[in-house]
């Protein structure tokens, strides 16, 4: 196809360049203190392009263009984000006719003429968005990017037509007040044929900014507006000279160095005179500026120990315990207790420290080392064999049993105990007999300070050796069956006789079966 005169084949080159070359200008420019910007630039239009790919937009272009600049603009800053402008462009047609197609090629018999050596114009009012709000590139960038839309009219073959465009444009600033400008847009008639626009010039940019303070920078670019300050501290004073300006000086009359917001550090130990509690004599942070000996973070001047370390609550005492009492005065330094027990626990609450306590668990009298007595019988419930019945101490607390009552007791063993038998040869219990020993047992829970014995006896048939191990094992079982329902075993003697100590004649059947037999006897009577 005839390119059209004169063509421009690919104006993204100019671009490139100008940045390239320019990129290293850094300007301080806003658009809020040259508020008006005017721009002129070359114009091309695209009808090709419409609905191609970006790339082919780019590279199989045919875009038609003059050799003069043919777009005019000038612009008003709203806000950081926002900029409207107004622009006018005109444009030539260089040749008889050209045959152009709607939006897609496939409708190649949806044509328009444009004539010959006619020029068309448009008109435009766009908003743009900037990019270089402060949000998302520096108001001060030199590199600005920014996309518009806005409606227009374009006159073609003496007819008006309506049209909506939108595109995305870039400004290099390499000046102050004068930038490269290119732009591309899509421009969208509902009554003829759509097109692209693109367009490379210059920007400018003018108006007069406010000074307050009349130190020769605007107020909008100015830092302190109402006071007057030097370029470099974007307007703000700095009264010391000590490079930190007085907005952020915590000393803005004494110089000082950065790192220490402009504030001295006469003794040189790290922290500023104005935090410092001891500015004429070094000290760590951590103890605001004065010396702390021992290192435990407490200035010596408050603390109580300065050669030994301990935490704060003890201000500067060592505390092994963490109880809050001192080591110096407490009397358990390795166990923790309150203050009003000179750190020692008390953890029943009665009076006797645990250290003291036999029943540091259970309250109770200090006559009885802090441990309770349920039956007040002056024997305290740990050494209490009956400590729900009041006793004398030396009956371990426990009232004394009468004569009499002994008397019945044993003959009450003696009648359970006749009834316990075992398996022949063995020294398991035959079940028969459990009712027996579960008497006993009550018994025994009846009169707690009470010990017994369990004798174990056999017949004379047998070796001795054998019959002496039966019976000593037979003992055993009967004291394990006690000790398994609760009867302490400290209470519990078993001892085996085997044949030695026969009740009747090993000569007949029913003699044996009497020596083959079970005692128990009381072993300690209560007195």
């Amino acid at each position: 196809m005839k390119k059209l005169v004169p063509t421009i084949r690919n104006p993204f080159l100019l671009l490139i360049l100008a940045i390239f070359l320019f990129s290293s200008f850094k300007t301080e420019a806003q658009t809020k203190t040259l508020p008006w910007t005017f721009s002129t630039a070359w114009h091309w239009t695209d009808f090709y392009a419409v609905g191609k790919p970006v790339g082919e937009q780019i590279t199989d272009a045919e875009w038609i263009g003059e050799l003069y600049p043919a777009k005019f603009s000038i612009g008003r800053y709203l806000i950081p984000s926002l900029n409207i402008e107004a622009s006018f462009a005109f444009q030539k047609f260089g040749q008889d006719s050209i045959l152009l197609w709607k939006r897609l090629p496939q409708y190649l018999d949806d044509y328009l003429l444009l004539d010959k050596d006619k020029f068309y114009g448009n008109l435009d009012l766009e908003l743009q968005y900037s990019f270089a709000n402060g949000y998302i590139l520096s108001e001060y960038s030199w590199f600005t990017p920014y996309i518009f839309g806005g409606i227009g009219a374009t006159k073609m073959n003496g007819t008006i037509y309506f049209l909506l465009d939108y595109g995305v444009g870039v400004e290099a600033w390499f000046w102050e007040h004068l930038a490269f400008n290119f732009e591309a847009a899509y421009d969208y008639m509902p009554d003829y044929h759509d097109y692209m626009h693109y367009s490379l010039g210059l920007k400018g940019r003018f108006g007069a900014a406010k000074d307050t303070d009349k130190d020769g920078i605007p107020d909008k670019k100015d830092a302190c507006p109402l006071m007057p300050g030097l370029p470099e501290f974007d307007g703000c004073p700095d009264t010391d000279g000590d490079g930190l300006v007085d907005t952020l000086d915590l000393c803005p009359d004494i110089p000082g160095p950065f790192e220490f917001r402009g504030c001295p550090d006469t003794d040189g130990d790290g922290l500023p005179d104005n935090i410092d509690e001891c500015p004429k004599v070094p000290g760590p942070k951590e103890s605001n500026g004065c010396p702390d000996t021992d290192g435990d973070g407490i200035p010596d001047k408050d603390d109580l120990c300065p050669n030994d370390p301990g935490p704060k609550e003890t201000q500067g005492c060592p505390d092994r315990d963490g109880d809050g009492v001192p080591d110096k005065d407490d009397l358990c330094p390795d166990t923790p207790g309150p203050k009003e027990l000179n750190g020692c626990p008390d953890t029943d609450g009665d009076g006797v420290l645990d250290k003291d306590d036999e029943c540091p668990n259970d309250p109770g009298p200090v006559a009885l080392n802090g441990c309770p007595d349920r039956d007040e019988d002056g024997v305290a419930d740990i050494h209490d064999k009956c400590p729900d019945t009041p006793g004398p101490i030396e009956n371990d607390g426990c009232p004394i049993i009468e004569q009499v009552v002994i008397q019945q007791i044993e003959e009450k063993l003696a009648f359970e105990a006749d009834n316990i038998e075992f398996e022949t040869g063995k020294y398991t219990i035959r079940n028969f007999s459990l009712p027996n020993l579960n008497n006993i047992i009550k018994i025994m829970l009846e009169y707690p300070a009470t010990k017994y014995i369990i004798e174990g006896h056999t017949d004379n048939v047998g070796g001795d050796d054998l019959n002496l191990d039966l019976s000593q094992n037979r003992a055993f079982a009967i004291q394990q069956y006690f000790i398994d329902h609760g009867i302490d075993a400290d209470r519990l003697t078993a001892i085996g006789y085997g044949e030695s100590k026969p009740i009747d004649t090993n000569a007949t059947v029913e003699g044996r079966a009497h020596n083959r037999r079970v005692e128990i006897h009381m072993l300690q009577k209560e007195e």
